[in-house]
């Protein structure tokens, strides 16, 4: 029996995107972009990268040039769409696999979140960082922000998380992943001036208590 493959993933991830068109041009979806379908799909860049290659050369996909929604950036990037052949091609394979009696719900609803280990799998050594993004309870601005990631949107001047990506972060880590993220985001307050409560939080938060009582002494 097939199962479903990371291929029918990036189809079934793309077919949703059904009514963007190739040469939208301007305001396209992150989740076009090869980062984003690696991301939403729950794959490395360069396995994502793979998987474009061969469908486009099995012309499933059409490639396209646009900038992307939500960003400052006003250069262009590649998006993919779904050709009418990928699209036919996705149908027949969603009728193959259900008659083999496959489960397809997540195959069809898509992830609506990321889990921690996608995040983790993207964002490699730079978890940290952008863990200390998701402990902190102040706005960042996009020149202080600690990376620069899809995980990261800049809006309004400000590097801005979503809900979900915290939940996600904060429900997912180990206990030593939150203190090394307290860790950090103390010594981020400490550089960007952050008001002292702030930085008493993450002392606290990280196990820095010699520091924290030093705060809370005024003499931190």
């Amino acid at each position: 029996m097939n199962t479903i493959t990371n291929h029918d993933r990036v189809s079934a991830h793309l077919y949703r995107y059904m009514h963007v068109r190739y040469d939208i041009e301007f305001n396209a979806p992150f989740d076009l972009t090869q980062d984003g379908i690696a991301m939403k799909v729950g794959i490395s860049r360069g396995h994502s990268n793979i998987l474009i290659k061969r469908m486009m050369e099995n012309n499933e996909l059409i490639v396209g040039a646009a900038t992307i929604k939500g960003s400052n950036r006003p250069v262009k990037r590649k998006i993919y769409v779904l050709s009418e052949y990928g699209k036919n091609l996705f149908r027949q394979r969603v009728k193959e696999l259900t008659a083999q009696g496959e489960n397809i719900d997540d195959l069809m609803r898509g992830l609506d979140r990321y889990k921690f280990e996608d995040i983790r799998r993207n964002i490699g050594d730079r978890l940290d960082d952008l863990g200390c993004v998701a402990v902190l309870r102040v706005k960042v601005r996009k020149d202080d922000a600690p990376m620069e990631s899809p995980f990261l949107p800049i809006r309004s001047g400000y590097a801005v998380m979503q809900d979900t990506t915290r939940e996600t972060l904060l429900s997912g880590c180990t206990d030593e992943d939150l203190r090394a993220w307290h860790s950090k985001a103390a010594d981020w307050c400490m550089d960007h001036g952050v008001p002292a409560t702030e930085r008493l939080f993450h002392l606290i938060g990280s196990g820095r208590d010699r520091e924290a009582i030093r705060i809370l002494k005024g003499n931190g």
